[in-house]
């Protein structure tokens, strides 16, 4: 069974050369690793030379296009019966691969996701969370999860746009080659959307009929000066010039599909917009949700951004409602129910938390920054290393395997080898040293 690694990337060879590192050292010969490098004006091309796997295939698009054409252009590419697209600042944990790769075999799903372990690239002018990462007793060492597409297309209707853990995944997760021809042939694309990792959560359920969901770390999703996400939210907190940010807004211009609502750039407004692009695509029409819940969403989101930014939301949904066929009543029924008042948030019970903390240290801090090395690559090191060789548990032996992830914990990691002078564990096929590697 052949699994494609895809891993998208525009001008982020200083972080892609990292996420190559974790993916090569994957001991695993029916792999195929996909970068799909959007027009880079840097080093992109030497980097994936220098990783000298021969299981990398490199592409490069023609011309420079949106994210969601070129996610479109990369997939195109793959050739396997699962595919896992990976971002050019994540990572993936090599121990645990062969693993997963087991539980595919053992139960050939639609769809499979596990944990995401979160990390920030430590910056200058970063939070002082970055360069950290976290571990969880809750989703570490748990259970094999199945899920039917029954319940995925009811958790849709009853919840909206709400980005649900139980959802299935292709960035950050494995889609099977089934599913991807299945909603390929809708529209003869399979990414309707700006953001085709929020469109896939929602479209994927209208066509998945097994998926799984793995309670134990899988995928590092990095967060470096250079990711969208982090630009984001450079602009939703006008903190900073949000240069990748604006990228993404100006390629997607240029993308001949259009979202069905110009959410100027609010998260609820994207989720909302990929919810009904779902609807439209994915169900054919034929999904059904509470659109003025949606809209009350998407209007308490803005509750407290400028006037103006906030007339462009109201504007933008007033004009969507009125194509839609919804009503001007609608929108202003939603526009009276998010300026209420907010209601106080409830305390968490001290009892929960006490149980909790019963049951085990319920997390692990890891700080990167006691380390010569901080970069993705040992940071999937370093989860290697303090997960060992257990996949999942589950029962019983759940708080076993945390138990002895704690003592570890407790430990120095060995020293990682500087980047320059790598040591691969696994090698590669072509008896080249495999580039950026660490042991």
């Amino acid at each position: 069974m052949l699994i494609s690694i895809v891993i998208p990337t525009r001008e982020r060879s200083e972080y892609l050369r990292y996420t190559l590192a974790s993916c090569t050292r994957i001991d695993d010969t029916n792999i195929e690793i996909i970068v799909s490098d959007n027009a880079s004006a840097d080093a992109t091309a030497k980097i994936v030379a220098q990783a000298a796997d021969d299981r990398i295939i490199y592409l490069r698009t023609p011309r420079r296009l949106s994210m969601r054409e070129n996610f479109e252009f990369a997939l195109s590419h793959a050739n396997g019966d699962y595919v896992f697209m990976l971002g050019d600042d994540d990572a993936l944990i090599p121990n645990q691969f062969n693993r997963i790769r087991r539980v595919l075999e053992q139960h050939a799903p639609d769809t499979l996701t596990g944990t995401t372990v979160l990390y920030g690239w430590p910056t200058k002018y970063g939070p002082a969370t970055h360069g950290r990462f976290k571990l969880f007793y809750k989703s570490t060492f748990g259970d094999v999860n199945l899920i039917t597409g029954e319940a995925l297309r009811e958790e849709i209707q009853r919840n909206g746009a709400v980005i649900s853990d139980n959802l299935p995944r292709i960035y950050g997760g494995f889609a099977s080659r089934k599913i991807v021809e299945k909603l390929k042939s809708k529209t003869g694309q399979v990414f309707m959307g700006s953001s085709p990792d929020i469109y896939f959560m929602f479209a994927s359920t209208a066509v998945v009929d097994k998926h799984i969901r793995v309670t134990h770390p899988l995928f590092i999703g990095g967060a470096s000066p250079k990711s969208n996400g982090a630009s984001y939210y450079e602009w939703l907190r006008r903190s900073g010039p949000a240069k990748e940010f604006n990228k993404f807004v100006e390629d997607a211009k240029s993308d001949p599909l259009v979202d069905p609502l110009n959410y100027n750039g609010g998260m609820q407004g994207a989720l909302f917009s990929h919810l009904e692009a779902a609807r439209r695509y994915a169900y054919s029409g034929n999904l059904i949700f509470d659109y003025e819940r949606e809209f009350e969403r998407v209007l308490a989101s803005v509750r407290d951004e400028a006037s103006a930014h906030r007339g462009g939301v109201i504007a933008e949904l007033t004009r969507f409602a009125a194509e839609s066929g919804l009503g001007k009543s609608l929108s202003v029924a939603a526009l009276q129910r998010a300026t209420a008042a907010r209601e106080p948030k409830q305390r968490r019970s001290s009892r929960k938390v006490r149980v909790r903390g019963y049951i085990a240290v319920d997390r692990v801090v890891h700080d990167m920054m006691r380390y010569d090395r901080t970069d993705i690559d040992a940071v999937a090191s370093a989860c290697e290393w303090l997960l060992g060789d257990e996949l999942t548990s589950g029962g019983w032996r759940r708080p076993l395997s945390w138990a002895r992830l704690l003592g570890r914990s407790l430990r120095r990691m060995p020293k990682l080898p500087e980047p320059d002078n790598p040591r691969s564990r696994r090698g590669n096929r072509s008896g080249v040293e495999t580039a950026g590697t660490t042991r």
